[in-house]
């Protein structure tokens, strides 16, 4: 079986359209398990992909992943309570993450790397990506400098 990828690329906008099976498992399998690998241009601070029931930040949940000052790389779940910084809680989240998370930078592109695992088969959901341009300390994010929301229909890969 063939997988086509649904690589999201914020620096292009572009979708990947190539085999991936021979070095990432399924996007999403049949147990529900649903694997991401997120991509944008980076210098510094973090980025961010969440999930979100109204499509809007307010009481969602996300993934957020930065390389340190120290030069580690760093990827966190928040719970996004409110709009103010004090209330993107770190460590919080109703998402299950059901492996070690993973953050490369290689060259200018930073890639997020998790999977999650959900009651059900995904079909439509709002997508949150966000960047900031502060490195984040002690767990704590910066109002993000840009923000964009989507529907991505994961049974057909498309974004609206």
């Amino acid at each position: 079986m063939k997988v086509q990828s649904v690589v999201a690329d914020e620096g292009t906008g572009l979708l990947c359209n190539g085999d991936l099976t021979s070095f990432l498992p399924f996007f999403q399998s049949e147990d529900h398990v649903l694997t991401v690998v997120l991509s944008a241009e980076y210098i510094y601070g973090w980025v961010g992909m969440g999930f979100s029931k109204t499509g809007f930040m307010v009481n969602s949940c996300a993934m957020v992943g930065w390389i340190n000052k120290e030069g580690l790389a760093r990827i966190k779940q928040y719970y996004l309570r409110g709009s103010k910084p004090s209330q993107v809680i770190p460590y919080g989240g109703e998402l299950n993450v059901t492996n070690s998370p993973t953050v490369v930078l290689h060259g200018a592109t930073i890639y997020l790397a998790f999977q999650l695992k959900f009651s059900a088969h995904l079909r439509s959901e709002n997508i949150l990506l966000a960047f900031g341009s502060k490195t984040p300390h002690h767990a704590r994010l910066s109002k993000h400098d840009d923000r964009r929301t989507f529907t991505f229909d994961f049974s057909t890969a498309l974004m609206t």
